[in-house]
């Protein structure tokens, strides 16, 4: 597999860009095995470490990291996804403390409040998925 251009991730600070083989694993991705030696084994297949898209990692126990470049279109598309729903869902979270009462003051809300306004936003998030 040969990348000449690298594409442009998106802008949002939760985009991992390289990756071990193990957390390539671990992501659960549609078009990559669920086991750290089965990724290495496609790795060596499709000499990804032949590439700029792969690199040495640093520090104990070695080993190799991969570029987010590297993975289909769709594993691609599907981490994208997941970043901006992780990072939608933290800026309701951050915004979401406080409510205005009647007298137009902000007082923050009660825990079970909380609790309901979290559960009905990640059915948002999940229904807008779909």
């Amino acid at each position: 597999m040969e990348v000449t251009e690298m594409t442009a991730l998106p802008k949002f600070p939760t985009v991992q860009e390289w990756f071990t083989a193990r957390e390539l694993a671990e992501l659960n991705l549609q078009t990559l095995p669920r086991s750290e030696s089965a990724v290495i084994r496609v790795a060596k297949r499709n000499e990804w470490q032949s590439t700029h898209l792969a690199r040495e990692r640093r520090g104990r126990g070695g080993g190799w990291e991969y570029h987010f470049e590297l993975l289909s279109e769709g594993d691609r598309a599907e981490l994208i996804k997941r970043a901006e729903l992780t990072t939608i869902s933290q800026q309701k979270n951050a915004n979401a403390g406080d409510v205005c009462n009647e007298d137009g003051n902000i007082e923050p809300l009660k825990s079970r409040q909380s609790q309901m306004m979290q559960a009905r936003a990640a059915l948002l998030i999940e229904v807008e998925g779909i």
